[in-house]
Order: C-alpha cells, then structure tokens, then sequence
C-alpha cells in the first residue's frame, strides 16, 4: 500500500531537501528549472525563486496526493460492489 504513495512522498521529500539545502548560508540557492518562466516576479532574485520552487514541489505533493487518494476511494468502493 506504501508504494501507491511513492511519488507524493518523494515530491514532499524533495520539497523538504530544498528547504533544508537553501535555509543554508552557504550562497547556493538549487530552484526548479524555468521558475522565472513559471513566476516572473522572482526573476534575478535567487531566495525568491528558491521558495517558489519548493512551492513548486509542495503544490505537486498535493496534487499526486489528492489523486492517489481518490484512486484508493474509487478502488474500495468499487471493491465494496463486487
């Protein structure tokens, strides 16, 4: 059952490991490729763009999350009726 939540997990984790990674003073920022494309506010400044990304990541949890969720809906209740 875990492994039906794989990928939700792993767009939560990656979320987690870009906060963590731009939370440190060490001047590297890692963003989503095309950001800038997807928020043109934060275009030239890199913590913006940082933090769009992980909301990137976050909103792409939630989404895989709720449809993962209503495919196991729709599988027990198509269970029950069998």
């Amino acid at each position: 059952m875990l492994f039906r939540f794989i990928t939700p997990i792993l767009f939560f984790a990656a979320a987690g490991y870009v906060q963590h990674h731009n939370g440190q003073n060490s001047g590297s920022v890692i963003v989503f490729p095309f950001i800038d494309v997807i928020y043109p506010a934060s275009k030239g400044d890199p913590q913006l763009m940082g933090q769009a990304s992980i909301w990137v990541l976050v909103a792409m949890g939630v989404l895989t999350l709720l449809l993962q969720l209503r495919r196991e809906w729709v599988y027990r209740q198509h269970q029950e009726e069998s």
